[in-house]
């Protein structure tokens, strides 16, 4: 929603968009609940669908409605957005049913993230400047240390269960300095090459976001399980508010 007002939209058509995007997501996590429900039968906290408290007839009507509700959102700013959308959510689908659990987890979210920009941008506007395509192979490699810095966070369980996913594959040592270096790399990359003109505000959330993906890293690094958990969302909190000062950015240098 934040990058469709940035980009020039309308309040409502951020809105909608925003909701159209929420609506696919929900697609997905409703989604990965179902697929992982007979492995999440001892979870504590309990998840509900293992805990009784929904049916799993209830959350497949809700992967279904939740993405034809994302469709029909999206659909007013045009197919393309509607494309975009879509792909967003085959991204996550693929994730759901096929890899998740595999050292390919890394790559749905690698192409999913930069989508999200493009798609708020092109349903605000009707086009994909060329700063938002600039945006896109950073996005994907942030969203390779997302994807790595999430597998972390389950990689003792996954590696007695035999669950090769990618942190498994490489390590916990391995994982942990991939990950931080390929969200570093991106910070180092967006310094050098991203837009300028956002003013105090483009530096504000620069600053911010630099120290929300540092300290991400340092609680990814510790020894206890409780603060790997805190530590993945903090970084991707932290990339999320390097992306808002890039678009900041260009919406300041937009006639």
């Amino acid at each position: 929603m934040v990058i469709a007002l940035l980009a020039g939209g309308s309040t409502l058509a951020a809105v909608r968009l925003g909701l159209a995007m929420t609506a696919f997501q929900f697609a997905i996590g409703a989604l990965n609940d179902l697929v992982d429900a007979p492995r999440d039968i001892d979870r504590v906290p309990p998840k509900p669908i293992p805990a009784g408290l929904v049916s799993m007839d209830v959350t497949r009507l809700v992967v279904v409605g939740s993405a034809i509700v994302g469709v029909a959102l999206a659909l007013p700013s045009g197919p393309g957005t509607a494309a975009v959308g879509l792909l967003g959510l085959g991204c996550g689908v693929i994730y759901d049913l096929r890899l998740s659990r595999t050292a390919a987890s890394w790559l749905p979210l690698a192409i999913g993230l930069p989508l999200v920009p493009v798609f708020a941008w092109l349903g605000a506007t009707g086009n994909v400047p060329p700063g938002v395509l600039g945006l896109v192979p950073l996005a994907m490699l942030a969203g390779v240390g997302l994807a790595i810095g999430n597998a972390l966070v389950d990689v003792d369980a996954d590696t007695f269960l035999g669950r090769r996913t990618i942190a498994v594959a490489l390590g916990r040592r391995r994982a942990w300095l991939v990950h931080a270096l390929t969200l570093m790399v991106t910070i180092l990359l967006l310094l050098a090459i991203g837009p300028r003109g956002g003013g105090a505000l483009q530096g504000a959330l620069t600053v911010s976001g630099i120290a929300a993906v540092t300290g991400g890293l340092g609680l990814t690094a510790m020894r206890e399980r409780s603060r790997w958990r805190m530590g993945w969302p903090l970084e991707a909190v932290g990339v999320a508010t390097l992306g808002t000062g890039w678009f900041i950015a260009l919406a300041s240098a937009a006639p």
